[in-house]
């Protein structure tokens, strides 16, 4: 199945987005919704801050569920060219907070919540596709 939605680039509109997914994949385990939500999140959020700087143009966000629970959820902006999938700033986690450079965590924990991430330049679009194979809830009687 596939659902297609596209939102404004404002921040205030990530509530609404992580809403919109959850009710679809409410019939998969609540905490790896609740991690590919945060991934979800963390992309929105940059792509609104980083390739829109906070000016409202449309995110094209597009769900595929197959029924064995392989979700794709691919996110289209127009921004300029930015490929996360091959930026990978130095993390130095084990260092004090203030030996280390600022960002790069949120990707480093979008990379860590799903199975797979996959970036293309497609029509002057920044197309990036987050893959997460989800498991069912299981119904305690």
């Amino acid at each position: 199945m596939e659902w297609n939605r596209t939102f404004d680039a404002k921040i205030p509109l990530v509530r609404e987005m992580f809403q919109w997914l959850c009710a679809i994949l409410e019939r998969f385990s609540s905490s790896e919704v609740k991690k590919l939500g945060l991934a979800c999140e963390e992309i929105f959020v940059n792509i609104v801050k980083h390739a829109y700087q906070d000016t409202p143009k449309p995110i094209q966000i597009t769900i595929c569920l197959s029924p064995q629970g392989r979700c794709e959820i691919t996110f289209c902006d127009d921004g300029p060219l930015f490929d996360p999938v091959h930026f990978a700033p130095k993390l130095l986690l084990d260092s004090p907070v203030e030996n280390r450079e600022l960002g790069g965590l949120g990707l480093h924990f979008v990379r860590r919540f799903v199975d797979d991430m996959r970036y293309e330049r497609r029509n002057e679009q920044n197309v990036l596709t987050l893959i997460k194979h989800l498991s069912r809830k299981h119904i305690h009687k």
